[in-house]
């Protein structure tokens, strides 16, 4: 149904086109796009009165492109989010555009938009509406209206209305009149927010060139380089507030108000506030304030209220600041400050010596290596500085004894240290600074980049001997440590890394009885049976909270382990099949392996098929508690219970019989059966082994 309606709708549209564009004369065309209409594509043929006749909509895109046309007038009307694309120059056939929201209008250098008409009492009063965001990229766009509107209420009359206008390289020219009789306003621009980037923007009217207004939004304009020119015949030039960032904005006006209203106007970033109602900011960037009887100047001759040039030189570099000291490899930012602070001179940095300091475009230093490097600020041709003293780094590394934390220093700008700090311990002796290849560090040493020094110790020796005692799993035991020192006294010990189920029993070492200038003590750590068996490396033994460096092992050893259940015999008779050999064993200890070479063991329980006598081993393999068990083996043995051909179990005539109905070749036998079959052996079954069965049923 919708399509359906789309396509009537098509039709009917056509033929507006064809009945408009076929007439020679100027028509009115009236263009209504909805969000969910599909391509159209309206043509008409050429005349001598109409040349490039073309609108096509993409609805994909939401795309309205226009080419080159004259002698018709058409009223645009698009959905929210279009663009208009215009394609060469575009006459007298653009009455107003209108849209649900926002709106994109693109051209390039040479396509232009020119709206030229006379506004009256029943009339539209707007050239281009948008209730939201209006985008105009590139392009010319000529708007030029007569208000001749004489009903006595307020009203909006603009060449361009929207929220939002944003000026993208645009060259856009705007002259908006009101007739003497005409009570409504006249405005070249209205909106809550302009933005000029690089604009060409010429905006004329009777009375506000450019209004911004709202309610609940601050009315701001921001021109961020471009050529702006503002002109009003009675009233402001622009209202509300401007950000300028550089440009050459001029504000006139010939009325009996000052160009620019509201209560701050700043000039260039950093924003400067003044209060203006009658004065102007001059062209090198002062205020001068105008006398309070100025209504000769008003009336008498053009008055030129604003005008910012695009460069405001700076004349002097007041002082440059920052930290003057940095590491190697730490970074500040030096700031120079210029006068007039609204300056527009850009600073560059530079560094005497990159070897030392090296300094980015926003004056941010980063030490390289230790010196003193002159950083300079130029601006304007002028310039100031400021010395930055980088040092090496040097941290100070206790090396490993606790309750020292590290700490770092920084070398003098030479690289060398003023001091170097001693450090005390209780249970150590401080010698001196080294380097890491162990290096003695003065104060002499030079340093060219950030170092780790370690302080070097002579420590209270404390020596752990071999373990005395046999600790065993499963068993509860005291291991004894013979433990020697340098010095005699009691100590207070710790063991780190100990396993479950062992503790130390002595936290206190005595050292007293002296053997060859040694001092020993004993230290006892408690096994549990509950430890597990092994050999614990790397405890780490400490007194007086110091780690002795001397890490120390202990063993404890694994038992045998034992079957809970050996592996049984079990009889077998052969049966075709592949069948066990004997039944699993048990054990609490580990695992149990089998295996019929001896050799290639697995969990596995070995099986044959033929009949025969079998060698089967296992073995235990222990856990990590238990030690593996040696080899065992038994021997099994198929058995054949032969002429049990009809396998019930019991040789007897039934069989005998079975045997000749075969022979005879009635009946069919398995493999199985042809073995059981086969009693003598000869690889034949006939009637000798049915007889060898009867004589083995009469326990012949």
């Amino acid at each position: 149904m919708k399509k359906s309606k789309n396509k009537i709708l098509a039709i009917m549209l056509v033929i507006v086109f064809i009945i408009n564009f076929a007439l020679p004369i100027l028509a009115d065309t009236s263009i209504v796009l909805s969000a969910d209409m599909t391509d159209y594509d309206f043509r008409n043929e050429l005349n001598t009165d109409r040349v490039g006749i073309g609108f096509t909509w993409t609805a994909e895109t939401r795309t309205l492109t226009i080419t080159g046309i004259k002698n018709s007038s058409a009223e645009i009307k698009l959905p929210e989010n279009s663009t208009i694309d215009i394609q060469g120059n575009i006459e007298n056939e653009i009455k107003k555009i209108e849209s649900d929201g926002s709106l994109t209008i693109k051209g390039n250098n040479v396509a232009s938009l020119n709206i030229d008409r006379i506004i009256l009492d029943s009339e539209s009063s707007r050239g281009i509406w948008t209730p939201d965001t209006l985008t105009i990229d590139s392009g010319i766009i000529n708007i030029k209206i007569t208000i001749n509107y004489n009903r006595d209420r307020y009203t909006i009359n603009t060449g361009i209305w929207a929220k939002n206008i944003i000026i993208n390289n645009g060259n856009i020219n705007i002259d908006v009149k009101r007739k003497e009789d005409a009570i409504v306003k006249a405005y070249a621009l209205y909106a809550q927010k302009l933005t000029i980037n690089n604009g060409k923007v010429n905006a004329k009217s009777t009375d506000e060139a450019i209004s911004l207004g709202s309610s609940s939004v601050k009315p701001i304009t921001v021109i961020n380089g471009g050529d702006v020119r503002i002109e009003s015949a009675s009233g402001y030039a622009v209202t509300g507030y401007a950000i300028i960032n550089g440009g050459n904005v001029y504000a006139l006006t010939t009325g009996n108000r000052p160009g620019w209203a509201y209560e701050n106007v700043p000039s260039v970033n950093p924003l400067v506030d003044w209060t203006i109602f009658r004065g102007y900011i001059k062209s090198d960037g002062t205020y001068e304030e105008q006398p309070t009887d100025i209504t000769d100047i008003y009336t008498a001759c053009h008055y030129e209220l604003l005008r910012i040039l695009s460069d405001v030189p700076a004349i002097k570099i007041t002082e440059v600041t920052g930290e003057n000291e940095i590491g190697i490899g730490e970074k500040t930012t030096f700031v120079a400050t210029l006068e007039p602070s609204y300056s527009t001179s850009a600073v560059t940095w530079s560094s005497s010596n990159e070897k030392v300091a090296t300094v980015s475009e926003n004056g941010e230093i980063t030490g390289i290596g230790p010196g003193v490097a002159t950083i300079i600020a130029t601006a304007n041709g002028l310039s100031a500085s400021k010395d930055i003293n980088v040092k090496c780094k040097i941290t100070l590394d206790p090396n490993g004894v606790e309750g020292i934390e590290k700490e770092f220093i920084y070398t003098d700008v030479d690289g060398k240290l003023q001091e170097l700090p001693t450090l005390s311990d209780n249970t150590n002796l401080f010698n001196k600074w080294v380097d890491e290849n162990g290096n003695e560090v003065t104060t002499e040493t030079k340093f060219t980049t950030n170092t780790t020094i370690y302080a070097d110790w002579t420590a209270k020796p404390i020596l752990v001997g071999t373990q005395k005692d046999v600790a065993t799993y499963g068993k509860e035991t005291i291991v004894n440590y013979d433990v020697t020192s340098d010095f005699d006294g009691t100590y207070t010990a710790k063991v780190e890394n100990l396993p479950e189920g062992v503790t130390l029993v002595n936290n206190e070492i005595k050292f007293d009885n002296n053997e060859n200038g040694k001092y020993k003590g004993t230290l006892k750590l408690k096994v549990s049976n509950t430890a597990n068996a092994g050999t614990i490396t790397n405890l780490k033994m400490y007194i007086n909270n110091k780690n002795t460096s001397n890490n120390f092992s202990l063993e404890i050893k694994k038992i045998d382990s034992t079957f809970t259940q050996e592996p049984e015999l079990k009889v077998v008779v052969f049966n075709g099949e592949e069948q066990e050999l004997i039944k699993a064993g048990s054990t609490n200890d580990g695992q149990i392996l089998y295996s019929l070479d001896g050799v290639n063991f697995s969990e596995k329980l070995p099986t044959a098929t033929k009949v025969g006598k079998y060698k089967v081993y296992y073995r235990i393999v222990g856990d990590k508690n238990h030690l593996d068990s040696e080899i065992n083996s038994v021997e099994s043995t198929i058995t054949d219970l032969l002429g049990d051909v009809n396998g019930d179990g019991k040789v007897n005539a039934r069989d005998a019989k079975l045997v000749l109905q075969y022979f005879n070749g009635k009946v069919e036998f398995t493999e199985k059966q042809k073995a059981k079959a086969d009693v003598n052996g000869d690889s034949k079954i006939n009637a000798r082994d049915a007889k060898l069965i009867l004589q083995i049923f009469n326990g012949k």
